[in-house]
């Protein structure tokens, strides 16, 4: 892993939402509720091995632990739940030796990104 970078506290995807139905509804988002880590790869490293230079986990989801409650909306008003999380950005580097020994050939991936979902930190609105 070459040049890699993180950004802590970062919104990510929306992962749920709901309609009010009539006038002083309200709605709670979370607990339970699946969220999703991405990891791109590149140059044939594996998750796994991206996830651990990294120091993330390789797993696909991880689940909320939290709620978010609406104030009181009106008929039509949407609520929605978005992760957050850390996003890294870096390059994968691999090099290729003859015979173990000999370096002969050098590739650097164009930047990849990853986003690393927190359980107990989501955000709505």
């Amino acid at each position: 892993m070459a040049n890699k970078s993180v950004k802590k506290s970062q919104k990510g995807p929306q992962f749920a939402s709901c309609t009010i139905l009539k006038n002083g509804g309200t709605c709670n988002i979370g607990k339970g509720k699946t969220l999703n880590r991405t990891i791109n790869l590149s140059l044939g490293v594996t998750r796994n091995c991206a996830a651990g230079q990294l120091g993330i986990s390789a797993a696909k989801t991880t689940t909320t632990t939290v709620v978010c409650n609406s104030p009181a909306m009106k008929k039509g008003e949407v609520w929605r739940g978005y992760s957050m999380g850390s996003r890294h950005k870096y390059r994968v580097k691999k090099l290729t030796y003859y015979k173990g020994r000999e370096l002969v050939d050098t590739q650097t991936s164009g930047w990849l990104y990853a986003f690393n979902p927190c359980r107990s930190d989501i955000a709505c609105g």
